[in-house]
């Protein structure tokens, strides 16, 4: 009430005390139908249902307390099949003689929830308390977990929603959001299957365009000059600069044999990665079409190109078509070192060693089965 209440005249004054009054009167009534007394029979019929909650309630209560006192005794034993944990056969026996030891105190409080359950359903037979059937035994009991829905004590309080109260529907809740889960982890599985399948594609890619790159420096270190001899000092590293391969440390050799080296390292990471992609072939194809989302589906068209390729060459390879003896040749040029530990001569290097397989791989890329372009030469080394 503001000041402007002590301006009103004495009608406006009065008008306002009976609206107070009036208000209070259907205050009461409303409190009453909410809070009916014991005298009505309503009344008396909640105050017994209450009372036979608490009573039931109590019973359970204590019941609970024995459940987790159970299950702590009994997690030893758990843990040892779990996690393989050692338990002697003593420390078995003790526990065994801990809980029989409690089983007369816990059939005891099971009869009193009995009686209480008993009591209470005869009498209101159209409440649900819990999801049991029939008479709790000793052994319901142990088998019960501690989330099991039968301990759900929301029965016992205010609320009488069946979220509440109802076990089928908190079950149900549970199940929604042990689905919302699932669906969760199916997003998370199919967002790293995409960053599998892409680094898959692209490190294969990777792969074979570096060895094509090494494969090209190597044909241009053998080119002839007009005399038909090879190329050295200056003129050959302004034909094909230093890279990194040539900064590497690998002894007294040439950088055409460092080449070599490197490349055939190369092509046995790749021989690698194609078995891994081969074991994982099965499990990407399944595991995309169940978790990928349907936008995403059309993409996977790039790991079965990638899977035709690798066993159409593996079939050529097979089939005695290409057959790589770089390895081989790599070692006797290396073994060629002289006495002193001078490099072999240039002309010890074979000029037409060439990775069949790795001229079709780079070619795969192109598209129209020629070599790697000279750009990727000077343009674009790969470190």
């Amino acid at each position: 009430m503001g000041p402007e209440l002590f301006l009103a005249t004495e009608e406006q004054v009065e008008e306002l005390l009976n609206n107070i009054s009036k208000k209070t009167e259907e205050l009461k009534k409303l409190a009453e139908e909410l809070h009916r007394t014991v005298s009505t029979s309503q009344g008396a019929k909640r105050s017994e249902e209450e009372r036979l909650l608490l009573l039931l309630w109590d019973a359970k209560s204590e019941l609970f307390v024995h459940a987790v006192n159970h299950h702590a005794e009994l997690q030893p034993i758990s843990n040892s099949k779990t996690m393989n944990t050692k338990l002697g056969t003593k420390l078995k026996e003790k526990i065994f003689k801990a809980i029989a030891s409690r089983c007369p105190a816990v059939n005891k409080c099971i009869a009193s929830f009995n009686k209480c359950h008993t009591q209470f359903v005869t009498k209101f037979p159209d409440q649900s308390v819990s999801g049991l059937q029939g008479q709790l035994t000793y052994e319901v009991f142990r088998s019960m977990a501690l989330d099991d829905k039968f301990w759900n004590d929301g029965l016992y309080f205010h609320s009488k929603a069946p979220w509440a109260v109802d076990p089928d529907v908190r079950a149900g809740i549970t199940c929604v959001l042990v689905l919302s889960r699932i669906q969760e982890e199916f997003q998370l599985i199919a967002q790293e299957l995409a960053r599998a399948v892409g680094w898959a594609i692209a490190h294969h890619a990777h792969l074979v365009e570096y060895i094509g790159y090494l494969h090209k420096r190597y044909d241009r270190l053998n080119q002839k000059d007009e005399h038909g001899k090879c190329l050295h000092g200056a003129e050959e590293e302004r034909l094909v600069p230093f890279d990194c391969v040539d900064q590497m440390d690998l002894g007294r050799v040439n950088r055409r044999l460092k080449i070599k080296l490197v490349e055939q390292e190369m092509f046995t990471r790749l021989n690698e990665h194609k078995v891994l992609v081969e074991e994982w072939s099965e499990d990407v194809v399944w595991l995309w079409s169940m978790c990928q989302p349907i936008p995403n589906k059309p993409h996977i068209q790039q790991w079965h190109e990638l899977i035709n390729q690798i066993r159409t060459r593996k079939v050529r390879r097979d089939n005695g078509v290409g057959i790589d003896e770089t390895l081989e040749d790599t070692v006797i040029e290396v073994g060629a070192l002289d006495g002193d530990g001078k490099d072999a001569s240039d002309e010890m290097v074979n000029e037409n060693e060439v990775h069949e397989d790795t001229v079709n791989e780079v070619g795969a890329l192109d598209g129209d089965g020629e070599d790697a372009s000279d750009e990727m030469v000077n343009g674009n080394e790969v470190h």
